[in-house]
This record gives C-alpha cells, structure tokens and sequence, in this order.
C-alpha cells in the first residue's frame, strides 16, 4: 500500500437505485427526483467528509444512471476523487444501466467516463454481458477494492427504498454484502423520492 492510501482517513462506497425505465410498473426513482436525490447524497457525503476533519476521503461507485452519477459529481464537488468500479466494459455498461434514463445520463456518464479512472471487472468477449452474476460480483469486487485502501473508516451510502430488488446484485445485496465486511451503512431513504 503506497503512503497515499495509508492517509486515507475514510473511504466511501455508492450503492442506490438507478433511473427507473419508462413504463416501470413501479416507481422507484423517477426521473423527476435526481435533484432531491443528489441533495440527499450530497449531504451524506459532506457529513463523511466532515468526519474526516480534513483527512483524506476517496470514493468508489458504478457508473449507472441516478444514484451513482449523482455520488461521482457530488463527490467531484467537494474535492473527493472517486473510481468509476463498472462491472462491464463502458459501451456495455451504458447499454445495461444508463442508456433507457435518456441521452443526458448517457452523456454524464460519458464525461465521468473521461474525467474519472475507471476499472472494469469483466471483459465482455470473456463474460455474457446479459448473466446477472456479473453484478453479484461486481459488488463484492467494489467493496473489497475499497477495503484494499487500508482506511480508518469504511461507509456504504445507500439510496435504497429498503425492498428487495429486481434481481441479483441490487443494492439490497450490496447492504447485505457491505454489513458483512464491517462497513457502517448510511441509508438513504429512496422511497421518499417523488418525481
């Protein structure tokens, strides 16, 4: 571990609902919420951040539309660097996660894509970008990468609505998967988001 992640007072994980697709039978996150949502993240991150006391703070996240685009631009505003974790290579990952919210998100996530180191766990020509168990793997890959920094303090900001999700590796998962490692989990309450 290089001196830099050694001064690293705390890192901090994103986990939380994307945009909901048009026509999903159950709102989770309308469109019309990422505003109240991005104030939502962006005062759990300014409360880590205050933690700190000035210390370090770097963050780890996917890239999918909502949730984590809103807690890699909250977290570029305060100074936080963050790692774009994809679990698929970026034209793949946009297609599976950012491209039914609209072309704005697609754009975002096309401009973090630049600004932001990224890693990407699975290489499509080796994975079928269509199995769920890449997600599955991306959030323990996520988590473990965060633990690797070797930080005083590890926290999971969740923007769940505390349901079961609409399949494997959600972040109902990621709560699970992330209380199991020790990290403290900070929820965002996701079913309070009106569009």
């Amino acid at each position: 571990m290089n001196d830099e992640a050694r001064a690293v007072a705390r890192v901090l994980v994103f986990s939380g609902h994307r945009i909901d697709a048009p026509g999903r039978e159950s709102p989770r996150f309308p469109s019309g919420a990422a505003q109240q949502a991005a104030e939502l993240i962006g005062a759990a991150v300014r409360h880590e951040q205050d933690l700190a006391f000035g210390a370090p703070v770097v963050g780890f996240a996917g890239g999918a539309s909502g949730g984590d685009i809103l807690f890699h631009e909250t977290c570029e505003q305060l100074g936080i660097p963050t790692t774009m974790m994809l679990a698929l290579p970026p034209r793949a990952f946009a297609t599976r996660s950012v491209a039914d919210a609209g072309p704005e998100w697609v754009a975002r996530f096309e401009r973090l894509c630049h600004t932001h180191p990224a890693r990407v766990l699975a290489d499509a020509a080796a994975d079928d970008p269509e199995s769920d168990d890449v997600w599955q793997r991306a959030n323990v890959w996520i988590l473990e990468t965060a633990l690797a920094v070797g930080a005083g303090a590890n926290t999971l900001i969740a923007l769940w609505d505390g349901k079961g999700g609409d399949g494997p590796g959600g972040t109902e998962a990621m709560v699970h998967a992330a209380t199991e490692r020790g990290f403290e989990v900070v929820r965002l309450d996701a079913g309070a988001l009106s569009g």
